[in-house]
């Protein structure tokens, strides 16, 4: 029995080595995409696309996702592997394809059998009214190439044509990504555009503005009535403008706050002067509440120095006695003790040193200084609460910088709503606005 569980065991584990080898063998990229678009003057627009697959391993369909926004209706789908039509069946079988309609998307799923070759399919569609339509100008508005995609498109080519004749100088081609024109060669004529780039990675999108006369349409329907050239020629100014305004802006933000931390942040640093022989000590202050002036640190703990002063002080009242000792049988040191001859605070002048004496109760007759500074550290909230009380009675600490991180804040908080304002009076500028999407065409799932 054990020797049969034992041999199902090892057949499970080389089965799950197996699957997660043939895994990472499996995986595929395009080769080349081909876009062409034809502007028909019945108000559609018909799609053609090309795309060569090599796939590495075995695979049974692709998928591509076509967003329901952007047109008023997708028709006439077709699917070539080659030139040889599939099926538009729901048996999942090789050479069929099966479109499913979901809320917000189309999903076409392309069936076939492919393992370790090269493949080139093609999906034809056409779309209803994917204009938006002025009284005089008439605007297509496309992603030909997204930055959903999960795959490079390869060496790209992208062309777009008008199916009736129309005049070149009445067509006005708007390209809004790729912004770097190194990345594609562009070419015009007449009333067709020619896109072509091998330099596209799997995050890099095309968008095509094209602006042309609604006269061009048979039945022009007007949808968007306050849609004109001189809108859209507008609307690019009010964003340049935003544009600058924002770089200006946060610019003085910028400089505002480094002022203020050149000011009020950055510790300066004083160098002491060797030469300078001292005689007496330079205050007549408490040594801790000196001490903390020296750190710029009003909210340090107890520091060595600081306790041990308060110590002696503490010994010239009587209070205790301080003494060097060795301890250790085979490895001497020498610690501080101390020996408590009374707690009571009779002349003791000292904030602190009432403090500490009183802390001191807790140790009976002898301690050490180790165990003394060690109980501060980790009860030290009324010793810098004491601290902070002395050194900020006396003045020594400028506060004025409180009102103007105040007056700092408030004055970043309306460049913020601002720039947020800005945002929503002009949602294409490119710093704070996340291009929306009418259209996202493209296989990105294969399995």
């Amino acid at each position: 029995m054990g020797k049969f569980i034992y041999s199902i065991k090892s057949l499970f584990i080389a089965l799950f080595i197996t699957t997660l080898l043939s895994a990472e063998d499996k995986s595929y990229k395009i080769l080349s995409t081909d876009i062409q678009t034809l502007i028909n003057d019945d108000g559609t627009i018909d799609f053609v696309e090309t795309r060569e697959f090599s796939f590495k391993g075995s695979f049974t369909f692709v998928y591509q996702v076509i967003p329901k926004r952007g047109f008023d209706k997708i028709y006439d789908i077709q699917v070539f592997e080659d030139d040889v039509a599939y099926l538009n069946k729901d048996t999942k079988q090789d050479g069929t394809f099966l479109i499913d309609e979901r809320k917000s998307s189309y999903r076409i799923y392309l069936y076939h059998n492919s393992s370790n070759e090269t493949k080139k399919f093609t999906v034809k569609y056409s779309l209803e009214n994917p204009f938006t339509v002025g009284e005089n100008e008439s605007q297509f508005y496309w992603i030909y190439l997204s930055d959903r995609w999960d795959k490079r498109p390869g060496n790209l080519s992208i062309s777009q044509k008008f199916s009736s004749n129309i005049q070149k100088n009445d067509i006005i081609y708007d390209i809004e990504n790729p912004s770097n024109s190194k990345k594609y060669k562009l070419n015009i004529e007449d009333d067709s555009l020619s896109f072509f780039s091998s330099d596209f990675s799997s995050n890099n999108e095309m968008k095509l503005r094209t602006i042309f006369p609604s006269s061009y349409f048979i039945n022009p329907v007007v949808n968007d009535s306050n849609f004109s050239l001189a809108a859209i020629e507008k609307k690019k100014r009010d964003r340049d403008l935003a544009q600058y305004f924002i770089g200006l802006l946060a610019l003085f933000s910028l400089v505002t706050f480094i002022s203020y931390a050149r000011r009020n942040l950055i510790k300066f640093k004083i160098e002491p002067d060797e030469n300078q022989q001292f005689t007496s000590f330079p205050s007549n202050d408490h040594p801790v509440i000196v001490n903390g002036l020296f750190y710029r640190e009003l909210t340090l703990g107890p520091t060595g120095g600081g306790v041990l002063s308060t110590l002696f002080e503490l010994a010239s009242l009587k209070k205790l006695k301080i003494e060097v000792v060795e301890v250790g049988k085979w490895f001497k040191s020498k610690r501080l003790k101390i020996t408590i001859n009374n707690t009571d605070s009779d002349n003791v002048k000292s904030s602190f040193a009432r403090l500490l004496l009183k802390r001191l109760r807790k140790f009976g007759s002898e301690t050490s200084f180790r165990d003394v500074f060690s109980d501060f550290s980790l009860l030290s909230s009324d010793w810098k609460s004491l601290k902070e009380e002395e050194i900020y009675s006396r003045g020594w600490v400028d506060t004025s910088y409180e009102d103007e991180k105040y007056r700092l804040a408030i004055l970043q908080f309306l460049i913020l709503n601002i720039i947020v304002f800005l945002r929503n009076l002009v949602p294409n500028f490119s710093w704070f606005c996340i291009n929306s999407t009418f259209y996202v065409f493209h296989y990105n799932y294969c399995k």
